[in-house]
C-alpha cells in the first residue's frame, strides 16, 4: 500500500498495539506506533506512543493528563463525529498535541469542520483511516515529506506541522450504515458507550 508507518489504536486497550510492535521488530520498511483510542466521558481521544492502557470514562482532561504521564502524544480524534467525537467545546477547553482533521470513518463535512478548527487554533494536524477492517486500512492518512525512520520521527514531524493529510471520507450512505450498526450495538450493550 506504500505505507511507511501505521498507528495501532484499539479501543481502550493497548495489548494489540504492543503485539504489532513486536511482530514488526526488525522490519526496516515500516514504523509501528503503539497507541490506544480511549473512550472518555465525551468521546474518543487517541494517545500514541504508550505501552500501558488508560482507563475509559475519565474526563477529557484526565485522559490527556494520564496519556502525558505515560509519555504519550495526545490527539483529539474525529472531534465532530456524531456519537464518538468529543466536540468542539472539549477541543477548545483542553490542550491537545494534535487535532485529527481527516478521518476515514467520518464524513467530509465533519472532517472539513475539524480542519477549520485546527487552522483557527493553530494546532498540528493528522489523518487516519480509523480502520475497523483490512479494506479500510490506508483509507485516510498522514503524509510526510521525508520517510520517517522511527516513532519519534513521525511524532516530531506532526508536532512541527511538516505533514499533510489525505484520503477518503465516508459517504452519507456509509455513515448511515455505520451509525445504524452503532445504534444496534449500543442497545445490545444495554445503552452503554463503548
Amino acid at each position: 500500500m506504500g505505507l511507511a508507518g501505521i498507528g495501532i489504536c484499539d479501543h481502550n486497550e493497548v495489548k494489540g498495539a504492543l503485539e504489532a510492535v513486536k511482530a514488526a521488530k526488525g522490519m526496516k520498511d515500516i514504523v509501528v506506533i503503539p497507541g490506544i483510542e480511549v473512550s472518555t466521558e465525551l468521546g474518543h481521544v487517541l494517545v500514541y506512543n504508550v505501552k500501558e492502557s488508560i482507563p475509559a470514562r475519565l474526563t477529557v482532561a484526565e485522559t490527556i493528563e494520564k496519556g502525558e504521564d505515560l509519555g504519550g502524544y495526545v490527539v483529539a480524534a474525529h472531534p465532530y463525529r456524531y456519537w464518538s467525537g468529543i466536540g468542539e467545546e472539549a477541543v477548545r477547553a483542553n490542550r491537545f498535541h494534535t487535532l485529527e482533521i481527516h478521518n476515514g470513518h467520518a464524513r467530509q463535512v465533519t472532517n472539513r469542520k475539524a480542519e477549520m478548527l485546527a487552522k483557527e487554533l493553530g494546532t498540528a494536524v493528522s489523518g487516519g483511516s480509523d480502520a475497523h477492517s483490512l479494506k479500510m486500512l490506508g483509507a485516510s492518512y498522514t503524509e510526510f515529506s521525508t520517510r520517517p525512520e522511527s516513532v519519534e520521527d513521525v511524532l516530531e514531524a506532526i508536532r512541527k506541522k511538516r505533514v499533510t493529510t489525505g484520503g477518503k471520507h465516508y459517504s452519507n450512505f456509509q455513515a448511515f450504515r455505520t451509525y445504524s450498526r452503532s445504534v444496534i450495538k449500543w442497545f445490545t450493550r444495554g445503552m452503554k458507550r463503548m
